[in-house]
């Protein structure tokens, strides 16, 4: 194994600023259109500078025969739930991510009984810690809060009735709709805040550059010779947190979870040794194939620790790997082989600043995101200054914005963007 050169922690200077738009209220999707793929489909080269505009139903005229489309199959739980205080008041709890278990995977705390226990966000007045909720409709569960830090909070449900604890989301839980909808979720949001393909419960957000297809388009692609691959990273309520700190790389990103089959590992490794486009639908699909990369260095160098398949936020810049993509998939495989295990299971922070190198991702099918925000940063690292042009245009011909708005696919901006200086990453 070899060691990897190290450059201690390296800080960048980034202008939130020049991350701002103008984003009128009227140009926010509040609701989802009456069909999927009837959505606007902005096409943007940031090498040649053109954009085309089309249909999304009609994407397989814009993705080659041959490449690999991989999709997040996570699927949104309905996570928030509504308890009364003793007095009567109305408490909102928010389910985040479980604690209850050793595992990492939220299946797992879906399927217990009688009792689980989630680091939640609590709306509610004079909730401290101590404090006993009580929800009888439409089923009996109490919510006892442990400790309570600001908004979040550790609370343990409790209930009798024979059901896990995903069948009690499914029965008295709502939708977490992102809150610049500006509405209560309703029933068509059971339906159409989810991907037609979703199957692995645990997301409190959306994979909204999901939320387009239908079967008839991921049909058409396959037959022009698309392959497609599953992954699974599910999405935080962080996604949706404003930058709020002066210092862009002082933002603390939101952890969540991933896993990976070996087979979709495989396909990725043949995809590379052929050539062969990688699309990701999605900043989720993204950020998950990204993180491959790095917790591949891990593991490939004995150096690093791997106490814990995490990747922090600043790990790509801090260690300015030279690993071969293909090396890093190839110590993944291994990794499991050893183990005995057919899925990698990870967390990851990975933040994604301009000036990054992409090691996988050549397309990106991703919707239109808010000013400031780290999904918008992303997207200026993978289409550079691009990005600017392409939003202008996209208000001037009046798509549609934000997780129930119109689509994108971006081709990655090639690596003139970013500078190497001894090895290391500069953000432009």
């Amino acid at each position: 194994m070899q060691q990897i050169p190290r450059s201690g922690v390296t800080t960048y200077k980034i202008d939130l600023a020049a991350f701002d738009y103008p984003l009128p209220e009227t140009a926010i999707a509040r609701f989802p259109l009456k069909q999927r793929d009837a959505s606007k489909l902005l096409v943007a080269d940031p090498n040649s500078q053109q954009i085309i505009h089309d249909r999304f139903r009609y994407i397989d005229r814009y993705i080659p025969a041959g490449a690999l489309l991989v999709r997040n199959v996570s699927r949104v739980i309905p996570a928030r739930l509504f308890f009364h205080k003793p007095t009567g008041g109305k408490v909102e709890i928010f389910c985040l991510e479980p604690l209850s278990t050793s595992s990492i995977d939220p299946s797992v705390a879906l399927s217990t009984v009688r009792r689980s226990r989630w680091r939640c966000l609590v709306r509610g007045k004079h909730i401290v810690a101590g404090s006993v909720l009580r929800m009888d409709d439409p089923v009996a569960v109490e919510a006892r809060v442990l400790e309570r830090s600001g908004r979040e909070a550790t609370v343990e449900f409790q209930w009798e009735a024979p059901l896990k604890f995903g069948e009690i989301l499914q029965r008295a839980g709502h939708m977490p709709i992102p809150p610049y909808l500006r509405r209560e979720d309703q029933p068509l949001d059971r339906q159409r805040y989810q991907t037609v393909y979703a199957t692995a419960a645990g997301s409190v957000a959306a994979p909204t550059a999901g939320l387009h297809f239908t079967r008839r388009v991921l049909q058409r692609l396959q037959q022009k010779g698309v392959a497609i691959a599953d992954v699974v990273l599910h999405v935080g309520a962080g996604t949706f947190l404003p930058i709020r700190s002066e210092r862009v790389t002082e933002h603390q990103m939101h952890r969540e979870q991933g896993a990976i089959s070996i087979q979709t590992l495989e396909q990725l490794r043949q995809a590379l040794r052929s050539h062969r486009p990688i699309i990701a639908v999605g900043t989720t699909t993204l950020r998950l194939l990204e993180s491959l990369y790095w917790i591949g260095t891990l593991l490939f160098d004995d150096s690093l620790t791997t106490e814990s398949l995490m990747v922090p936020q600043q790990l790509p810049y801090d260690v300015p790997s030279t690993v071969d993509p293909q090396e890093a998939l190839a110590a993944i495989v291994a990794y499991l082989q050893n183990r005995n295990q057919t899925t990698l299971h990870f967390q990851t922070q990975l933040f994604v600043l301009p000036g990054y190198r992409f090691r996988f991702v050549q397309g990106l099918v991703t919707n239109f995101h808010q000013p400031r925000s780290t999904l918008l940063l992303l997207v200026a690292a993978f289409v550079g200054p691009f990005w600017r042009t392409i939003y202008q245009e996209a208000l001037q011909r009046q798509y549609r914005f934000l997780s129930y708005g119109d689509s994108s696919l971006l081709w990655r901006l090639q690596e003139s963007g970013v500078e190497r200086t001894r090895g290391q990453e500069k953000l432009w």
